[in-house]
């Protein structure tokens, strides 16, 4: 399903969307921390890029190695020892193009112990157990070989995990006992795209202000408020390509009853930002064309309906264009300006073929 927006957000292993951006947007998924099991090759697992969400443009990804508190020595002869520790920790990722990201966390210490104090605790007079946590995060974007990540279900890209403890001991007797606690891994992709449908001419102050001072609230995307204190705000679910068709625009927040007249265009009036027209802002601009007129049900109108033509077949679309969509209603009562109409927020949609 086309979303109007999907907004950079980092989240666990879904995406998730918030913030609507206007034309670049990013999802983000990372895994679930890994235990890093000394000298064993994984796999990080991730959901593709959905390519109904839009057109992809880069992917980013991140690995973030983290060692754990708790790695420890206990000198367990009956001699002083000082000992120098670097507990260290690597994680390889592999990529489809047969590039690899390295991450590396160490944490060093050097120590003086006294003989063994009897308890094998990494603790005490003779013991120590490390308390930082160091990370190393390491990223990289790609902008050519995007294929693999792109289409249905999860991409799996073989993970490295390499433990290497190293200690230099001076004093007699044997080495001391040492403990390693486990490192973590988690590894990040995030998809950069261009929506397919996305949001334009808010109404809400970010671009040209409405007449009255009749702005909607903060990214409701609604246009510039009617009569009855509200926005129109368009919304566009299906998919937005010309051989397989089922976008459908919807409306909500009208007046209860109205009427409405779906309308396209082909350039954004002032870049976007829309012109004062009515009540509000007009959206579309360049070749305009008609597409319909609804009344409204409850303040919501939606096109087309069972039994209309499809949205591209009605506004004569050709595969990639880029076009424009905003409702006109009447708003008859006595508000704003001395026109009787005005306009919901607008839509940005690019065509797939």
């Amino acid at each position: 399903m086309i979303r109007p927006s999907i907004a950079r957000a980092l989240c666990g292993v879904a995406f998730a969307a918030s913030l609507p951006c206007a034309f670049a947007d990013e999802v983000c998924s990372s895994t679930v921390p890994l235990t890093a099991v000394p000298d064993v090759l994984t796999t990080a697992t991730l959901p593709r890029f959905d390519p109904a969400l839009g057109e992809l443009a880069s992917v980013r990804v991140v690995v973030d190695l983290r060692l754990q508190p708790g790695s420890g020595i206990e000198n367990t002869t009956g001699e002083n020892m000082s000992v120098t520790s670097s507990f260290r920790s690597t994680a390889v990722l592999h990529l489809p193009s047969g590039a690899t990201l390295q991450a590396d966390a160490v944490s060093l210490h050097f120590e003086f112990y006294p003989p063994f104090d009897g308890a094998l605790d990494f603790d005490g007079a003779s013991g120590y157990t490390a308390v930082d946590s160091p990370a190393h995060q390491v990223e990289t974007a790609l902008t050519t070989g995007l294929a693999p990540f792109i289409g249905s279900g999860t991409i799996a890209l073989p993970l490295d995990l390499l433990d290497n403890t190293f200690l230099n001991v001076t004093g007699q007797g044997g080495p001391p006992a040492t403990v390693v606690a486990p490192s973590t891994v988690s590894v990040t992709v995030c998809y950069e795209f261009t929506p397919y449908v996305a949001f334009e001419c808010a109404g809400d102050g970010t671009g040209t202000p409405c007449p009255c001072g009749n702005d909607t609230p903060p990214a409701s995307h609604a246009g510039c408020a009617h009569s009855a204190g509200a926005g129109a705000r368009l919304d566009g679910s299906g998919t937005a390509a010309v051989s397989s068709d089922s976008l459908v625009l919807s409306v909500t927040g009208l007046p209860s009853t109205t009427t409405g007249i779906f309308l396209q265009g082909t350039v954004a009036a002032s870049g976007g930002a829309g012109v004062l027209a009515g009540d509000g802002l007009r959206c579309v601009a360049g070749t305009i064309r008609r597409l319909a007129v609804r009344s409204t049900t409850n303040g919501t109108l939606a096109y087309p309906a069972p039994g209309d033509p499809p949205l591209s077949v009605a506004g004569s679309v050709p595969p990639g264009a880029v076009l424009r969509y905003q409702v006109w209603y009447r708003d008859p009562a006595a508000y704003c300006t001395s026109d009787t109409f005005n306009w919901s927020g607008g839509l940005r949609v690019q065509w797939a073929p």
